[in-house]
């Protein structure tokens, strides 16, 4: 504060005094600002952040700073009174934390920001790769497997190596490690699988095929299909028995399949080397037996079934026409050539898809007893057919055909 005096002298020499006073205030306090940082999204089961505040005074200092969770789920300030702090343990949810910035005259200003956390994803299941298929060559009798695991969304922790199927021997070393060693192993096929665990728990498989050879050209097995058999209506049902050898193994697999006759009859127990064949009507049959090896090698046999109308003779509807068809199989057009003792007359020729739809047709006259003709088949879709040869006064006769 301050005082002054102000005096005045007129022309006669007197005189007269007055005193002001003047007050001199401090200037007043800015407050300071706050700044409590960005908002920040995190995913589980990341569950931590670190808030990054700053403060500033214009017209002094920041005497204090001071974190206080305004609303949100659990959580950890590990520092609340510095301006840059982790918080931990968060869980899944919105968090909004608040920065009070305090300056040396007590002004505070405050800033808040958001924190969200996210749930954790779904887990992706790891990918196993066992590796590319091996070929050991007897004498060697082992090999190394070298799987290996990926994880998108997080580790590998185990691995499993399983013996699927194969002959006796094939031990596996160490089963609980990616790269592994088969030991012992003996002639034939192996498969084994590798399971790869995540740290979720999910799991991943992949197969991988061993083929041990002898060290000599795989001998092809023999399939025999039995010799040709006749029977008679009423009877409609035969049982066949076929045989597969191998003289440098053994048979591992066997298929019947009808490949040619006027309908398709019922095969049971066709995987077996004995089948039955039922539901037959009249007409000749080719039935194939095809055998596999245990190196997978296989080699076919046909016989003929022949189904007639009564025993004791034929007649002239018993004598039937032969259908053939090539190339088996085909690609736009197809030759079906027939051969007939009855000349001068028609037959029918459907193709039918294995539902039974009628896919295309044609008729030809048979004017000698060897007749070749061309069928159209361009429109067909690969798959399998059957081609079906209709005349009055004779079975039906079928063949199978193969659209590529």
């Amino acid at each position: 504060m301050y005082r002054f005096e102000l005096t005045v002298t007129d022309n006669s020499g007197a005189t007269a005094t007055d005193i002001v006073q003047v007050t001199v205030l401090p200037a007043p306090n800015q407050a300071p600002s706050a700044d409590a940082g960005a908002d920040q999204v995190i995913t589980l089961p990341t569950n931590f952040r670190t808030l990054n505040g700053i403060g500033n005074d214009n017209d002094g200092t920041v005497v204090s700073y001071k974190w206080t969770k305004i609303n949100g789920g659990v959580a950890t300030i590990v520092n609340s009174v510095s301006s840059v702090t982790p918080v931990n343990n968060m869980v899944e949810g919105v968090y909004r934390f608040e920065l009070a910035v305090t300056d040396n005259g007590g002004a505070v200003t405050r800033d808040t920001m958001q924190v969200t956390v996210l749930p954790q994803p779904a887990n992706t299941a790891p990918t196993a790769n066992a590796g590319n298929d091996i070929v050991v060559v007897l004498p060697n009798n082992s090999t190394t497997l070298n799987g290996s695991g990926t994880d998108p969304d997080g580790t590998i922790s185990a691995y499993r190596w399983i013996k699927i199927t194969g002959p006796a021997g094939g031990q596996i070393t160490n089963p609980d490690v990616a790269q592994t060693t088969i030991t012992d192993l003996l002639e034939g096929i192996y498969f084994y699988q590798l399971v790869v665990t995540d740290n979720a728990g999910a799991t991943g498989r992949d197969t991988i095929r061993i083929t041990v050879e002898n060290g000599v050209a795989n001998i092809p097995p023999v399939a025999d299909a039995g010799a040709d058999a006749t029977i008679y209506l009423p009877d409609n049902a035969i049982s066949l028995a076929g045989t597969g050898t191998d003289v440098d193994g053994h048979i591992i697999r066997y298929q019947w399949s009808v490949v040619a006759g006027p309908v398709i009859p019922t095969l049971t127990n066709q995987y077996t080397p004995t089948v039955q064949v039922s539901d037959l009507q009249q007409g000749v049959y080719q039935l194939e037996l095809i055998v596999w090896d245990n190196l997978e090698a296989f080699h076919k046999d046909t016989m003929t079934l022949n189904v007639g109308s009564t025993r004791g003779g034929t007649t002239q509807g018993d004598v039937l026409d032969e259908l053939s068809i090539f190339p088996n199989p085909v690609g736009e057009r197809l030759t079906v050539n027939i051969r007939t003792s009855e000349v001068n007359r028609r037959v029918k020729i459907t193709v039918f898809d294995i539902q039974g739809n009628r896919r295309a047709q044609k008729y030809l006259l048979l004017t000698q007893n060897v007749n070749v003709n061309q069928l159209d088949v361009s429109t067909l879709t690969p798959g399998s057919y059957f081609v079906q040869m209709v005349s009055q006064d004779k079975p039906p006769v079928v063949v199978r055909m193969i659209k590529q």
